[in-house]
């Protein structure tokens, strides 16, 4: 699992975000990618295996009156060719991981 910035990354990783969000051209992604980074702290990791791209998942820390360090999960996608081989599963086990490492106690 590794966190994408590059913009090269991101151009490769799109693909597979479309999967998910199949209105979205890569210039909105890309746009709305800086924008939530910017403004809510947005992070995109991905799950790669042999230099493709398998699943990636969108998250935001944030806090509310009821729970500190909250951990919210926008985007998460399997590629379709991988779904129910537990790609999946492994990789919100590490989202879980990476989460807990950072200290937030909670995710939705």
């Amino acid at each position: 699992m590794r966190e994408i910035n590059l913009k090269e990354d991101l151009e490769k990783i799109y693909p597979l975000i479309k999967q998910l969000r199949n209105n979205l051209s890569l210039e909105d992604f890309l746009e709305k990618f800086q924008l939530a980074k910017k403004t809510q702290h947005y992070k995109l990791f991905a799950y790669e295996e042999k230099g493709a791209f398998k699943a990636a998942c969108g998250v935001m820390p944030f806090n509310v009156l009821y729970h500190n360090h909250c951990l919210y999960i926008c985007d998460f996608v399997v590629d379709e060719a991988l779904r129910g081989k537990g790609v999946g599963q492994s990789f919100f086990k590490k989202i879980q991981i990476w989460a807990k490492n950072k200290d937030m106690k909670n995710w939705n």
